[in-house]
């Protein structure tokens, strides 16, 4: 009795696996704004290269269609976040507590534009539009060159 409580206080409780349905599989540079809005989680379609379309590759995504959660399983994964302060979406790809490759909506040109080129003040802060390991508005900070942004509050474990 005492060493299974014991263990069940050292033993993290597992968690049960999560099954995430994925929508329409689409090339990045054709994912636009309002599917974004959607579905916030997008993640790449490497587990269907045998259901490859003509001109598919790898690089193509699809939108996680039961979940606006990025669990463990989804720690590989295009999020839709907001710029704290003024809401402008940005796109950028999650990796375990880090985002890479950003990119904000132009919504003069209706489409993705290369983050670098944002005209907003340092220090730049971003909010997580979906929630990530259960915790929502999860807050990250943009370095100086504006290519990565790493987590800021909400310390993610």
């Amino acid at each position: 009795m005492f060493l299974s409580k014991l263990f069940s206080k050292k033993t993290p409780k597992r968690k049960e696996k999560v099954e995430y349905i994925t929508g329409k599989l689409s090339p990045i540079d054709a994912v636009f704004l309002s599917d974004l809005e959607k579905y916030p989680i997008w993640v790449f379609a490497i587990d269907h290269e045998e259901d490859y379309e003509e001109g598919q590759d790898e690089s193509w995504i699809a939108p996680i269609t039961n979940s606006t959660d990025v669990g463990e399983e989804l720690c590989d994964a295009y999020i839709l976040l907001k710029v704290k302060g003024n809401d402008c979406p940005v796109l950028a790809h999650f990796d375990d507590t880090l985002l890479d490759d950003l990119s904000y909506w132009d919504f003069a040109d209706e489409k993705w534009k290369d983050f670098r080129s944002l005209d907003v003040p340092s220090p730049i802060h971003l909010i997580s539009v979906p929630s990530i390991f259960g915790q929502e508005a999860v807050e990250f900070v943009v370095n100086e060159d504006k290519e990565i942004a790493k987590i800021y509050k909400h310390a993610v474990s």
